[in-house]
């Protein structure tokens, strides 16, 4: 009940906030430091918990000699960041507890530094990216978070070469964030032409087999591979669309207003777009190279509806915008369900947050292998 608890009160805030001339930075500042301790704290919530745990628990300490030829799943970094810890002999909630922290930082300095309206940021970063990124895929929520709040602003002053060397960098955390090194090339401005005639070019190179292309990238070649035969998820894909159509229409709407570092992010959120219909064949591929750009959605939708002059499509966009969110939410929690092999009793309305204050309860939520049971 706590998730849906803090999800409506963070939906009834950003109505209010879309419904008057407030911005909320104290709540924003309250709630955002909730969800924090929230995930900080957790125990056995999100599908890879036990597994990411599994790995930490059989990795050998840094100083260790077998931990250089140790293979494990996931890049060097992170297996450097896990020795580390294993040095000092952290306990792995430990080190969940330093990642969320870092990572729900970079998510609350970049929606600081950019957004114009923090409840509706925060609505669409609970709805989309909190569960998925923080709970779960925790190498790729930190490296989302390192892109838009170091690099990105990298990019924004031409500072190529320093741009590159952390992407590279971060990379050893993430392979994913490899795709961001597409941006420095990007010196060209869509028009409507422009960008339906490279959509009809990226459509056909989503029947091609371009894995081949992939190879250098190590990680993300395997991963295609892997991804091929999963299925494709409609509603993350209508998903897409919509919100797309109303940046879109948006942007439309706004852009006599809109400032050059807007511009430049719908340009980056329109990169993304294409990046995702070129890795169509492989859904869960196209979503994670493509989270990096549609994450500008948390500060680009609630600062061009704040722009909007017309009350009519005002209303009616951030009314659009308040039920994707409510769908997109429950989305997130059913996946979660699935993927964590729930028991039947738990549903949208009742998922429960565990933390390592009361660690025990998570074996009556869902299903733990015995075997990983006892090793912890």
């Amino acid at each position: 009940m706590l998730y849906l608890f803090i999800f409506i009160v963070i939906l009834f805030l950003a109505i209010f906030e879309l419904s008057s001339k407030y911005i909320m930075e104290k709540l924003f500042n309250v709630i955002f430091l909730i969800i924090t301790l929230i995930a900080a704290f957790r125990y056995g919530v999100g599908t890879d918990y036990f597994g990411y745990m599994n790995i930490y628990n059989v990795l050998p300490k840094l100083d260790d000699p077998y931990f250089s030829t140790f293979e494990t799943h996931g890049e060097y970094g992170y297996k450097l960041i896990q020795g580390i810890f294993k040095l000092f002999n952290l306990d792995y909630t430990i080190l969940i507890f330093v990642i969320s922290i870092i990572t729900m930082y970079l998510f609350y300095y970049y929606i600081k530094k950019n957004s114009k309206s923090y409840m509706v940021s925060l609505l669409i970063f609970y709805s989309m990216y909190y569960f998925t990124y923080i709970n779960n895929g925790i190498r790729q929520g930190l490296t989302i978070g390192l892109f838009l709040t170091i690099l990105l602003p990298l990019l924004k002053k031409k500072q190529y070469w320093q741009y590159i060397i952390l992407t590279l960098l971060f990379s050893l955390i993430h392979t994913s964030i490899i795709v961001v090194l597409i941006l420095p090339l990007i010196r060209f401005d869509f028009n409507k032409e422009k960008f339906l005639l490279i959509i009809a070019g990226a459509t056909l190179l989503s029947f091609m087999n371009i894995g081949f292309l992939l190879k250098p990238f190590g990680n993300i070649y395997i991963s295609y591979q892997t991804y091929l035969s999963s299925r494709i998820n409609l509603l993350s894909i209508l998903s897409r669309i919509i919100i797309f159509i109303i940046v879109i229409i948006l942007y439309k709407n706004t852009s006599n207003n809109v400032n050059l570092e807007d511009k430049s992010t719908i340009k980056y959120y329109i990169i993304g777009i294409i990046i995702y219909v070129v890795f169509s064949r492989s859904e869960l591929m196209a979503s994670r190279l493509n989270v990096y750009f549609k994450c500008f959605e948390i500060s680009l939708i609630p600062n061009m509806i704040k722009m909007l002059k017309d009350n009519q499509k005002k209303y009616i966009i951030s009314y659009a915008i308040c039920i994707i969110m409510i769908t997109m939410w429950a989305k997130e929690i059913s996946g979660a369900l699935e993927q964590g092999v729930y028991y039947n009793k738990v549903n949208i309305l009742n998922y429960p947050y565990v933390s390592i204050f009361n660690k025990d309860d998570i074996y009556n939520y869902r299903y733990i292998d015995y075997s990983i049971k006892d090793n912890y």
